[in-house]
């Protein structure tokens, strides 16, 4: 990655008519594909007063993410909008307070205790199925919040979200939205009369009200089966010190809304893929069939590769955080380039993961680029979607078995057919959501 010659300055791109900051306001997916399309894997632009570099080669990413991670940090205007809602959680948070947290968290997310969760998250699938009529339609993205809403309840706090639905979804909501409009646009002062900006305020002042409750209601009770509970137990092998209040509601709103939104994201994608692909939804079926008539539960997951395949190049096509941003600490150096400090580097699963190097026909939806051999032939950058090296997402695995037993458990009662024939967006709003006429019909097996 580095030189013995000097590195080369960075030339700025021209940017489109208004200028890469209008543009990136009105469409930040398109205009970040248009710099890779004229500036290649290591494109610079000037956005506002901001030197910011596009990296879309699988080795940046790696550099970036893996063996100079300490030299990017979190310290972006989008983490800063985040922080308001999240906190000092582990996704926003950094150095010696984020080893910390991630030292006494880390056994919480074993694969023994993520497996325990797997009958709430089966339960959670059978109350959302049981309220579909057969033949009826469903509005794809509210039922997959919804249930997803659920389990992030269950999972994290044993508290039923679905109760309070009219309340955290729209809190949920209103936060993200103006994180989202805190990062592209204006960030107002929280105490700006901003109607966005109020409703945040709003919004967040109900759901700490919630986990706040909730905490204080567990402190001294007996321990319960969910993530507050081991977060509460947990205890820093270095020091001793367990979490504070404040420090357990930044986790717990990070997993809550991060969590719940990117897999609500992530499987309105793939149930819209596999509703387009007959041939994807025969294989399927016919792996789900093969359960034979029992009920699920976690010792099927490793009887559904293809099932995982399927989610796998979803997110490969679609990843819910299709966007992650670094602020360079020191001067550093990338493919013979100098990177100044201060300037923000770009990373994009969602154009990586396009990269013709690496994927032929890279619009093609086939879940056979994630066999087993598949995945060991491909460099360790070129796919993302939970992030990588140190700053990995913690719930990957949580994510996975919860992608994959939902899939599985509504394929084996329904298949969904979509109702309309209008095109479906991409909508960048923190997370990349799917837009557009998202009704399904239930029609039963």
């Amino acid at each position: 990655m580095t030189s013995l010659v000097a590195p080369r300055p960075l030339r700025p791109l021209p940017g489109p008519l208004g200028g890469w900051t209008l543009s990136m306001w009105r469409d930040p997916v398109a205009t970040l594909s248009r710099a890779w399309r004229e500036g290649g894997d290591l494109a610079f632009m000037r956005v506002g007063p901001q030197r910011v570099v596009l990296l879309t080669h699988p080795a940046h990413v790696e550099h970036v993410l893996v063996s100079h991670h300490r030299n990017y940090s979190k310290q972006t205007r989008g983490y800063d909008a985040l922080r308001w809602g999240l906190g000092e959680g582990m996704l926003t948070s950094e150095g010696d307070f984020w080893r910390r947290q991630r030292r006494i968290a880390q056994p919480s997310f074993h694969h023994r205790r993520i497996a325990g969760f797997a009958s709430a998250m089966l339960g959670a699938a059978d109350r959302m199925i049981a309220g579909w009529s057969p033949g009826g339609t469903i509005a794809l993205d509210a039922a997959m919040s919804a249930v997803a809403l659920e389990i992030a309840g269950r999972t994290l706090m044993s508290f039923d979200a679905g109760r309070t639905a009219n309340v955290v979804g729209p809190a949920v909501e209103a936060l993200l939205a103006c994180a989202w409009a805190d990062t592209v646009g204006i960030r107002w002062p929280r105490w700006a009369p901003v109607p966005r900006v109020r409703r945040a305020a709003s919004a967040l002042a109900s759901l700490d009200a919630i986990i706040f409750g909730l905490i204080a209601e567990r402190r001294g009770a007996p321990p319960m089966d969910d993530l507050l509970s081991m977060l509460m137990e947990a205890r820093d092998e270095e020091t001793g010190e367990g979490m504070s209040d404040r420090e357990l509601r930044d986790e717990l709103m990070t997993m809550f809304l991060a969590g719940h939104e990117t897999t609500a994201t992530a499987l309105s994608w793939t149930l819209l893929e596999i509703a387009a692909r007959p041939e994807v939804r025969e294989r399927l079926l016919a792996e789900v069939d093969a359960l034979g008539e029992g009920p699920l539960s976690v010792e099927h997951l490793g009887r559904l590769p293809y099932t995982e395949a399927v989610f796998e190049e979803s997110l490969r096509l679609h990843p819910p955080v299709w966007l992650l941003a670094r602020a360079v600490e020191e001067d550093d150096e990338i493919d013979g380039a100098r990177i100044p400090a201060g300037s923000r580097v770009m990373l994009s699963p969602y154009l990586v993961h396009r990269h013709p190097e690496l994927w032929p026909e890279p619009e093609r939806f086939d879940p056979e680029r994630f066999t087993p051999e598949a995945k060991r032939a491909r460099p360790r950058g070129a796919y993302f979607p939970f992030s990588l090296g140190p700053r990995m997402c913690i719930g990957t695995a949580f994510a996975m078995m919860e992608g994959k037993l939902l899939l599985a458990s509504i394929l084996r009662r329904f298949t969904l057919e979509r109702v309309g024939d209008g095109t479906i967006r991409a909508e960048p709003v923190i997370t990349l959501r799917p837009r557009g006429d998202l009704r399904m019909r239930v029609v039963p097996r």
